[in-house]
């Protein structure tokens, strides 16, 4: 009643390769004809399933290597030509201390592992998007340390990658009386859940350069809602500024 009640599909098969046990999910999710699967040869089955496989001869050497090395358990993940992907888990069949022979499980993934790829793709765009903006972007957690940095804020740090400005807060890059004002400023945001938006801050860069920065600053809410930090544009009005 169990085996046939889990979402996951269950097989056991025994050191000679005979079927010991296998539920419904298991033949449905492999698309296993009653013909085939009343046969109870492991053999057989596979036989009829690996023209679904995008790698089938992956499939196969973990199937071999598992049933040479009878103690061992193994996680890994099948890919199908039409799209699904399945988790295999794998472990001996033990009974009393005896390894009588295989369990395998196997997991429809397919939704998540979509789901996952729409949110890789979606962050991709949206770095490609950060990155390739004039103005500078960045985030803060509750420290003011920097856990985000775009190209043009961390140029503006006199970082040479944001690797290199993770971490780091204004007053490790900035000199103290700016780093000063972006530190209320910061604090304030973090504080009352209010945003700082269109403040005009003036920056001397580390070469003795002075900047007019237009920045808006807003709190970064977590999962739980709660205020986990602040993300902050930066926009250089300096040329704005100067006299024409």
């Amino acid at each position: 009643a169990i085996i046939e009640s889990t979402i996951d599909g269950i097989l056991v098969v025994s050191n000679d390769g005979k079927v010991l046990k296998a539920n419904s999910k298991f033949k449905q999710l492999w698309n296993i004809s009653d013909v085939i699967f009343e046969t109870k040869d492991d053999q057989k089955i596979i036989d009829s399933i690996l023209e679904q496989l995008e790698e089938p001869e992956q499939f196969l050497k973990i199937v071999h290597e598992l049933y040479n090395q009878p103690e061992e358990e193994s996680l890994d993940i099948l890919k199908f030509k039409d799209g699904k992907v399945f988790e295999r888990f794998s472990m001996p069949y033990k009974m009393e201390g005896n390894i009588y022979g295989r369990v395998w499980s196997f997991s429809d993934i397919t939704k998540q592992k979509q789901t996952e790829e729409k949110l890789n793709n979606e962050r991709i765009i949206l770095r490609t998007i950060i990155d390739n903006i004039p103005d500078a972007i960045y985030a803060k957690d509750l420290d003011f340390k920097k856990i985000l940095a775009n190209k043009a804020d961390f140029n503006n740090m006199g970082c040479k990658t944001e690797t290199e400005a993770i971490g780091k807060t204004d007053f490790d890059v900035f000199p103290y009386e700016f780093a000063t004002v972006t530190y209320n400023d910061d604090k304030t945001v973090v504080e009352t859940g209010k945003p700082v938006v269109d403040r005009e801050e003036n920056l001397v860069d580390k070469d003795g350069h002075r900047k007019w920065i237009l920045a808006t600053k807003i709190p970064l809410i977590d999962q739980k809602g709660n205020i986990s930090g602040i993300i902050g544009v930066g926009r250089n009005i300096t040329k704005q500024k100067k006299p024409s």
